[in-house]
């Protein structure tokens, strides 16, 4: 599972609209949570890896977002306490899911990115339900376990010292 995933209006990828796809279910999956949005003007040069997100600025805001959705390449939302739903249609949008933000442009224009962020971490949650599983045993002595869910396509490899495996041992004996 890639953490950077990358969607961009007219792309050749081949991934693109599983990108989409992906991006649309982490947007959905922002209901009820608060945000940060933040706006900034695109750098003259266009790069946007200077954009400097740390200071406050004008459009910055915070608030819990309602009724994320994605339609067609357009953004939908609602503020609290707002009868008014809103958009924006974008051009590209890269979700780093690690850091539990999305950075978008819009399709009109492009001289500005907007980034919205969770103001905390938040862990992603793979449920597995009765996986496959095997192991192994590393030359350092750590036990290598495998989880596969044939159904999802998962794989999960977990890597656990003797001090961590007699912990995990307890936990599931509790």
């Amino acid at each position: 599972m890639a953490n950077v995933i990358n969607w961009a209006l007219g792309s050749s990828d081949p991934e693109n609209e599983t990108n989409l796809t992906e991006i649309s279910q982490w947007w959905a999956g922002l209901a009820g949570q608060e945000i940060i949005w933040k706006q900034r003007a695109m750098p003259e040069n266009g790069d946007t890896s200077t954009i400097d997100w740390t200071n406050k600025e004008q459009f910055d805001e915070a608030f819990s977002i309602e009724s994320p959705s994605l339609r067609g390449i357009t953004l939908y939302w609602r503020k609290p306490g707002s009868p008014e739903e809103r958009n924006i249609t974008v051009g590209q949008l890269l979700l780093d899911r690690f850091n539990q933000q999305l950075d978008l442009l819009p399709a009109s224009g492009k001289n500005y990115q907007i980034r919205i962020t969770l103001p905390k971490v938040v862990y992603q949650t793979v449920k597995l339900n009765n996986p496959q599983f095997a192991s192994s045993t590393l030359s350092s002595g750590d036990k290598v376990l495998l989880l596969r869910d044939e159904s999802q396509r998962i794989e999960v490899q977990i890597t656990l010292n003797p001090a961590n495996l007699e912990l995990i041992k307890l936990k599931l004996n509790q």
